[in-house]
């Protein structure tokens, strides 16, 4: 649509707005939405101020408010504007307000009542949308008209007599593209992100994991400690009343004044060997008990399974069982923390003891076994000659406060679980065909855990 036709029409428009009021002030009050200045727009408003004066009997007046909504926003702003044209126009009557753009028409229906009542209003260059939404008063007035880009360019053409050819833009060509990789690579990223915040999340909770079973876990050694405290004072007792027998004996001899040197040499190393004993018993207690971070090392499985037996042939002396170890040929060297796998083995004999209580005398067998298990496991067997397990409670033996004892609270095999599966191994059980039960368990070889 060329500007000979949209000021035409505006012209009428306003021309109409005087004749309903002839008694009106010949001056027109044009709010610019935004800043308009350019030849186009300096065309559009010089031809409207000759239309409109063309066909008046005297010349009309026509004031220009810039209002700059396309810079400047806010509910304070937009009230600010108010009170300076109750200022400017407080000698200055209106005729008609003229107003381009749909935000402009806003404030001057919201300001009319208060700074010029009655005026009519006349809208120029208000969006099809926003005029077909709102409720205008019936003394508002204009018409809606469509451009189209061709009538856009004559009307350029027309205005500054040339129009310059220019190349479109990225945007231009190819928007709707570029705003579905924009969003695909902020989606992407705020992707990341959460992955990046879940991932430490997740660390954080399986450290804290790690602690709190760490914690049970030296819980479960005291506990056990509790259950073996009558077994390990009696072995200090040995050892300390035989220290005490021998250092009596070395004293008499020395009181004969004519001391035999080899009967005092002999009883030196029987008090030595006594106090290795003792020393042994007490390092195996510090070491149960003792609640350190978990460190990692190369623990041979066989020397794991010794120590525990030796540990515990005091109690399986006094409840009558007979302790085998079958060491493995080879290697059995794994990594790991050599405290909780041993007692992982400890947690494994103790329910061994507990269960071939119940035989006679002389059928009251313990076995510790390790062999590999393919190139890169080595295997661990506890088994006992007891009555084995109940079939029903195979699949859930592992699970917390499931236990075959009376006084058990059912977490030494949970914490036995929980260590094996945090070496990166299994554990399992079933019962043997000869009867009784084995434990079994795996842990990755030591240079198959560094690969």
């Amino acid at each position: 649509m060329s500007p000979g036709i949209v000021l035409s029409i505006a012209a009428l428009l306003i021309l109409t707005a005087y004749a309903g009021a002839s008694d009106r002030p010949r001056a027109i009050l044009v709010f610019e939405q935004s800043d308009v200045r350019g030849p186009f727009y300096a065309a559009i408003f010089s031809g409207l101020r000759a239309k409109v004066n063309s066909a008046q009997a005297r010349p009309v007046t026509r004031y220009v408010e810039n209002l700059e909504l396309g810079r400047f926003h806010g509910v304070g702003y937009e009230q600010s504007l108010g009170e300076p044209f109750a200022i400017k126009y407080q000698d200055r009557p209106i005729g008609v307000i003229l107003t381009v753009g749909s935000a402009a028409l806003d404030h001057a229906i919201r300001w009319r009542p208060e700074l010029w009542p009655g005026v009519p209003i006349v809208l120029a260059f208000d969006d099809e949308k926003s005029s077909t939404d709102a409720e205008l008063p019936t003394d508002v007035t204009g018409r809606l008209t469509r451009l189209r880009p061709a009538d856009m360019v004559t009307a350029a053409e027309e205005v500054d007599g040339e129009v310059r050819n220019r190349a479109p833009s990225l945007w231009q060509d190819y928007g709707w593209e570029l705003a579905a990789i924009t969003v695909a690579l902020v989606l992407q990223t705020v992707l990341i992100i959460a992955l990046l915040y879940e991932h430490g999340w997740r660390r954080i909770a399986e450290f804290e994991a790690s602690q709190r079973m760490a914690e049970l876990a030296h819980m479960n050694r005291c506990a056990t400690a509790g259950e073996l405290s009558s077994t390990m004072a009696h072995e200090l007792n040995q050892p300390l009343g035989a220290i005490q027998c021998n250092a009596a004996a070395g004293q008499r001899l020395l009181a004969t004044g004519s001391p035999d040197l080899e009967e005092i040499g002999l009883i030196l190393r029987d008090i030595k060997r006594d106090t290795v004993r003792a020393s042994s018993v007490i390092e195996h207690m510090h070491r149960l008990l003792s609640k350190m971070p978990s460190e990692t090392w190369d623990v041979n499985l066989d020397e794991v399974i010794r120590e525990v037996f030796e540990f515990m042939s005091p109690q399986a002396l006094a409840a009558g069982a007979r302790l085998d170890r079958v060491p493995m040929t080879g290697t059995s060297v794994v990594r790991g923390d050599p405290v909780q796998l041993q007692q992982v083995v400890l947690n494994l004999v103790l329910n061994a003891l507990d269960s071939v209580c119940s035989r006679p005398l002389g059928e009251r067998r313990i076995a510790g076994l390790t062999h590999p298990s393919g190139t890169s496991l080595v295997e661990v067997a506890i088994s006992d000659s007891g009555p084995g397990v109940q079939q029903d409670r195979l699949a859930n033996i592992f699970e917390p406060f499931v236990t075959t004892k009376s006084k058990g609270l059912g977490m030494g095999l949970p914490i036995a679980r929980s260590i094996v599966e945090a070496h990166g191994g299994q554990i399992w059980a079933e019962n043997r065909d000869s009867g009784g039960a084995v434990f079994r368990f795996k842990l990755p070889r030591a240079i198959a855990r560094r690969q």
